[in-house]
């Protein structure tokens, strides 16, 4: 099986997996989760299989897209291990021991909502750069990612303003106890677009 087509099975492995564990499985206490437990009596592996299922599908959509497109082997393996790695310490080790140790930290989660407030600022100043250099079809396509931006950053401080305030007030009546892995997954959402458009910016025509 060449490349291209490996990676065709594994992204839509990862489309299966998420959608149907996913959107399937519902939120909240999925009642299908629940069955699968009481049926299978396999202890929380369905649970876990669902509460993970969107960041596993993405990351094998992700790795599948990258060797359809003809990525170097060194790309998809960076990008592959990075985003496990990254996952596992902040969605697993980190809300294990927040969940544990019932600790929050509004400052800390502040700092990141201000440092993706200030990347998304440099992120738009590298945009115009790459705009002005664009053409016909082009600044069609470059104005249609500017709005998705500005409508991913008034998610993201409703995101922020929604967890944040009842943490401060009272972490202990929440679980994981903290919603610091969802700034940080924001942060690192908005780096790396802001990484993407300054490389975009200084592309020469």
């Amino acid at each position: 099986m060449n490349r291209e087509r490996t990676g065709l099975v594994v992204f839509w492995v990862g489309v299966v997996f998420m959608v149907f564990l996913a959107g399937l499985g519902g939120r909240g206490v999925p009642p299908l989760i629940s069955r699968w437990n009481q049926a299978l009596n396999i202890g929380l592996a369905p649970f876990l299989f669902w509460s993970f299922s969107v960041p596993i599908g993405a990351l094998l959509m992700g790795i599948g897209m990258l060797l359809y497109t003809g990525a170097k082997a060194s790309r998809v393996w960076a990008f592959g291990i990075g985003v496990f790695v990254t996952f596992v310490f902040i969605d697993i080790l980190l809300r294990g021991y927040l969940l544990a140790t019932d600790a929050h930290s509004p400052g800390f989660y502040g700092f990141f909502g201000v440092v993706i407030l200030v990347i998304f600022i440099a992120l738009i100043w590298k945009w115009a750069k790459w705009r002005k250099r664009l053409e016909g079809e082009m600044q069609l396509v470059a104005d249609l990612q500017l709005v998705g931006y500005v409508f991913f950053i008034i998610a993201s401080w409703f995101i922020c303003e929604a967890l944040g305030l009842p943490f401060a007030e009272s972490p202990s009546q929440f679980i994981p106890r903290s919603p610091v892995n969802i700034i940080l997954n924001l942060f690192l959402g908005w780096l790396f677009l802001f990484l993407a458009q300054r490389k975009l910016s200084q592309l020469k025509e």
